[in-house]
Parts: C-alpha cells; sequence; structure tokens
C-alpha cells in the first residue's frame, strides 16, 4: 500500500498507527524502525494482568512494572495496587516510545 500512497518502497517499516494491520488507509500508515514499530503493539494475548508491561510477582505479592527500550528492560517499580503499576508503566512508557506508545 506504501507504494502506491507514496511512490516508491518503504525506507524501514510502515506502522500502523491504531494496530490494525488492516486498516491501510493512507492516514493510518507511518514509516518506523523495527524496534518502534514493536513499541506500537497491541496487549499480548498471553498477558495474565490485563495492563501492559506489568506483570505479578507471587515471590514479592507485588505487581512490578517493566518497559522495554532499545533492548533494555526498564524497571519502573513493585506496587501493592495495579492500578499505581499502570500509571507508572504508562508514564515510564510515553517517555521511552513518544509517539509510539501504545498502552492497551
Amino acid at each position: 500500500m506504501w507504494v502506491i500512497i507514496h511512490g516508491t518502497p518503504p525506507a524501514g517499516e510502515v506502522d500502523h498507527i491504531d494496530g490494525d494491520p488492516l486498516n491501510n488507509r493512507p492516514e493510518n500508515l507511518r514509516l518506523a524502525t523495527s524496534g518502534q514499530n514493536n513499541h506500537n503493539r497491541r496487549l499480548s494475548e498471553r498477558n495474565k494482568s490485563g495492563v501492559k508491561g506489568v506483570i505479578w510477582v507471587e515471590r514479592h505479592k507485588r505487581w512490578r512494572g517493566l518497559v522495554v527500550h532499545k533492548g533494555h528492560q526498564h524497571f519502573v517499580g513493585n506496587f501493592t495496587e495495579l492500578r499505581a503499576a499502570e500509571a507508572a508503566v504508562i508514564a515510564k512508557r510515553q517517555e521511552l516510545h513518544g509517539d509510539f506508545a501504545r498502552h492497551e
């Protein structure tokens, strides 16, 4: 689709802003690096907490927040409340991923 719209092959990956690979409207497409495209992924079906970047650590009885950026895990903290972990992860993801941050 990119070639049809722009006349040349993309210089990188094409990212669907809304995360829907079937939505090829020009305003929904943007160039991205592989890393940026991964930042914009939806919540994995394997996620058990329901919050992207938050896991339950049974040993500590706490929610742990992590954000991956450029191959490194950024520890956000351990939290007794899921919503506190979610808020912290969202803030860190926004800081690190910018326009490519996807929270759901």
